[in-house]
């Protein structure tokens, strides 16, 4: 009797030492777990620019690199006297054209001549003397990158023109050649080169509008409209679309739909469009969350072991 009185003592007496110890292995396990969530808010921090930064230079260089690519094609025709010389029958030209076109993918490239008409074989000629950009381009004599906009015979059909002068050796326009760019190509470079960087991507047009984005924003909205919205931090929305307005490339924090993100915007060469990327903290804090639950759980396993 007096040994099994002894023995529950002595276990009582070891239970009684190790609790403090118990304790502090718990406090510890806590203190890890809030360490490494700690450690998981800043990273997704980090992440915010870096992707916001590195998903606006992929999508600003695609696009800019599309427009470019355009431009030089029409300049390198240009240049033919095939297209610029005004005795060349005009269908003569737009069958070249056509050829041209299927080979590299474009809706239409297209002749107009100098009284501002456009041709097409098996039709009539048509009048673009009303479009803006034509007006610009045979007062100026400057190559044009438009805005989105309603085209094609159902005059539903949205896309982007670039457009180059057909100088003659005097100097004289005689003419332009314009291609036009899938809306659509545009919204894939976008949502492809935004969205492998778990950023969002906004494109805007010359006048503030919408003219894609893989943020939500319905098109031909005014982005400033919605950025008014927001919280911003550093920054108002005036000084935001004066900074647009300059051209001046940035970035600012904000709060978003109850979200923190941040946002970097920049022109786009050889337009006047501006593209702002986003990075949201949920999403790249969503990305590191399963991590942080498995080292969670490991390290309270280890505590109860």
């Amino acid at each position: 009797m007096t040994k099994y009185k002894n023995g529950r003592e002595k276990q009582n007496e070891m239970t009684y030492t190790y609790m403090p110890v118990l304790k502090i292995i718990i406090l510890l396990c806590i203190l890890t777990i809030i360490i490494m969530a700690a450690g998981g808010l800043a990273i997704a921090f980090q992440r915010m620019k870096k992707e916001a930064a590195a998903a606006h230079e992929n999508v600003t260089a695609q696009v800019s690199n599309r427009v470019e690519e355009s431009l030089k094609l029409l300049e390198s025709m240009a240049i033919q006297p095939e297209f610029y010389d005004p005795s060349v029958p005009p269908l003569e030209k737009v069958a070249k054209l056509d050829r041209i076109t299927e080979t590299y993918g474009y809706i239409m490239i297209c002749f107009v001549d100098s009284d501002i008409n456009v041709y097409t074989i098996g039709e009539e000629p048509a009048s673009l003397a009303s479009r803006e950009y034509m007006q610009q381009l045979f007062s100026t004599g400057q190559a044009q990158v438009t805005d989105s906009f309603a085209a094609g015979a159902d005059g539903t059909t949205l896309n982007y023109t670039v457009a180059v002068p057909l100088i003659d050796g005097q100097g004289g326009i005689t003419g332009c050649l314009f291609c036009a760019i899938y809306f659509d190509e545009v919204v894939d470079i976008l949502q492809t080169s935004a969205g492998a960087l778990d950023a969002d991507a906004t494109l805007v047009g010359s006048r503030g509008q919408v003219m894609s984005s893989s943020a939500g924003l319905s098109y031909g909205d005014a982005v400033m409209d919605a950025l008014r919205d927001d919280t911003l931090f550093g920054t108002t929305a005036d000084q935001l679309e004066e900074a647009l307005l300059a051209a001046q490339p940035g970035a600012y924090w904000s709060i978003r739909d109850g979200g923190l993100c941040y946002t970097a915007y920049q022109r786009v060469e050889h337009t006047n469009w501006d593209i702002l990327c986003t990075a949201r903290f949920g999403t790249l804090f969503a990305h590191t969350l399963p991590a942080l639950l498995i080292s969670a759980c490991l390290t309270a396993l280890a505590a109860l072991a």
